[in-house]
């Protein structure tokens, strides 16, 4: 899975690509820009793919805290009568807030505890709903990137004789840093 389309890319960033061979090379760099972004971000290949259209379960032990943490999802996926099982039973005395499950107590006040060790099953869409906009910009970036640089045209001259070359454009470092992994963040 790419992160942005063969067809996409060359409408934006490189109209001049015409030949099946150019169209080619471009469909694996594409390719490899994506993988370069997973592996960046610390995260698993194919992350950023628009989440799967059905919720699937995923389970968690709980902290002894009064929030679950949860990987990214896409919001409101969790169903509120059957989204969250303990022991096979449902939950429904919690909510969903900035992407963490809460316990509830009474009217929708927050309280009680996720148990710690406790085994809980969440069904959610894990995932993005879309491939976040960013994600796409960079990765159209860095494609081009690579194809021009392999077609010889990144490369800067220093008064000293050197060539100039960059792995990764600093414009697009910004961009992926903010959905680097952190060390809590589950995967």
């Amino acid at each position: 899975m790419t992160y942005a389309t063969l067809d996409e890319l060359i409408s934006d960033c490189l109209p001049e690509v015409k030949s099946t061979t150019e169209r080619a090379a471009l469909g694996r760099f594409l390719e490899a820009a994506s993988r370069t972004i997973d592996t960046f971000t610390k995260r698993p290949a194919n992350y950023f793919a628009p989440a799967a259209a059905q919720p699937s379960p995923r389970s968690f032990r709980g902290e002894g805290t009064n929030y679950l943490r949860i990987p990214v999802h896409v919001e409101g996926s969790i169903n509120s009568a059957t989204g969250v099982q303990v022991g096979g039973h449902p939950l429904t005395n919690w909510i969903e807030q900035g992407g963490w499950l809460y316990m509830t107590q009474g009217f929708g006040s927050l309280g009680g505890v996720w148990v710690r060790g406790a085994l809980y099953t969440v069904f959610a869409r894990w995932g993005y709903e879309a491939t976040p906009a960013d994600i796409v910009l960079a990765c159209k970036d860095l494609t081009t990137h690579y194809f021009s640089k392999h077609r010889g045209v990144i490369g800067q001259t220093t008064p000293s004789g050197f060539v100039i070359e960059r792995d990764m454009p600093p414009t697009i470092k910004p961009i992926l840093a903010q959905y680097k992994r952190k060390e809590f963040e589950l995967a």
